[in-house]
């Protein structure tokens, strides 16, 4: 029995390892200056001009907004100074009663030095020739009209105020007065 329990014993150590192998890992060797699996540093060419795509359409909108708001200013400043010279007649019509039609019949007229015992009517017709004037010079293209409506009672006039705008055409600045 002996032989056969040897038998046994030789037939394991045959199939049965004696020891389990021992793995070692060796280091693969790299350059110190670059770690492992990196990407280049630094930006591409193609990178650099897609950046400077997306800039100067961003710089362009700008600019673009830019330009928009000083030609709103403009517009505002224009409308304002309008206004103004608008109600300044308005104003003179309310106030001088005694002109009535006066306002409305002057064309041509320029404005000048009228003497102390001029009549009503060429005060009247001064006051509006040199707003004329001074709608003319204070507005682009700006000209100034004052249109008297007999229709209604009392009368109505209407002081209207136009200029030309850059881009936009003509503007008109309107307003009706009843004495």
């Amino acid at each position: 029995m002996t032989s056969r329990s040897t038998m046994q014993q030789n037939a394991l150590a045959v199939h049965l390892p004696a020891q389990t192998p021992q793995w070692t890992l060796h280091p693969i060797p790299m350059p110190l200056d670059k770690p492992p699996y990196s990407r280049p540093r630094g930006a591409t060419l193609v990178e650099l001009l897609v950046a400077l795509l997306i800039l100067s359409v961003g710089l362009l909108g700008i600019a673009a907004l830019y330009e928009d708001n000083l030609r709103n200013g403009r517009t505002g400043v224009l409308r304002t100074q309008a206004a103004t010279l608008a109600a300044d007649m308005a104003e003179r019509v309310r106030t001088n009663r005694s002109g009535g039609a006066s306002f409305a019949r002057v064309t041509g007229q320029r404005c000048r030095e009228l003497p102390p015992t001029a009549s009503t009517d060429d005060v009247v017709g001064n006051e509006v020739a040199c707003w004329q004037e001074e709608v003319a010079k204070t507005l682009p293209n700006g000209t100034g009209i004052v249109a008297r409506d007999t229709t209604t009672v009392p009368p109505t006039y209407t002081v209207t105020v136009s200029w030309s705008e850059t881009g936009a055409g003509t503007a008109s600045y309107v307003v009706r007065v009843q004495t």
